[in-house]
């Protein structure tokens, strides 16, 4: 890990150009593990609110690729959760918006 002079971190790179700049040589490059039955996902935010959330739901994996299934949510301004904007079943591919 390197902590450049103007804050940026890097991983697997000393020459980071954003605030979290992430290299790998190999096929995976940032991985988020979690518990069965939790959601796991990544927040884009506005001054400290949640605007879009994507991830993995918190669908129990029951057998023949059930749950853990791929979601866009949408928030409100206030931070509230707006909507699923879209999702991915991973058992089919199907996707609803």
């Amino acid at each position: 890990m390197f902590i450049h002079q103007d804050g940026n971190v890097g991983i697997g790179t000393t020459t980071p150009v954003h605030k979290l700049h992430i290299y790998s040589a190999s096929t995976s490059a940032l991985v988020m593990d979690r518990p069965v039955g939790f959601f796991g996902g990544y927040q884009v935010r506005t001054s400290n609110s949640p605007r879009w959330v994507f991830g993995a739901d918190a669908t129990v994996e029951s057998g023949g690729n059930v749950g853990s299934d791929f979601q866009f949510t949408a928030y409100t301004d206030a931070g509230a959760g707006l909507w699923n904007a879209m999702t991915i079943q991973r058992s089919t591919g199907n996707i609803g918006i």
